[in-house]
């Protein structure tokens, strides 16, 4: 899933909350999502308009600030 947190970043994360990321826009957020999916696209996608993705270190994923 591809989304935006409460402060406006750029947030990937799985399913299973293994792995994940927080990017600095869409572009890289978007590759970064489709790479880990293998280039299956069917896997990845983009949460709903208003919808908040959190990405913490209390969740258990990994994360990779990209810049």
């Amino acid at each position: 899933m591809i989304g935006r947190d409460r402060m406006g970043r750029w947030i990937v994360k799985d399913r299973e909350g293994n792995v994940g990321g927080m990017f600095v826009n869409e572009s890289a957020a978007l590759h970064f999502a489709r790479e880990a999916a293998d280039y299956d696209v069917s896997q990845v996608c983009k949460a709903a308009e208003g919808q908040i993705l959190e990405l913490g270190i209390l969740s258990g994923i990994r994360t990779q600030i990209i810049h």
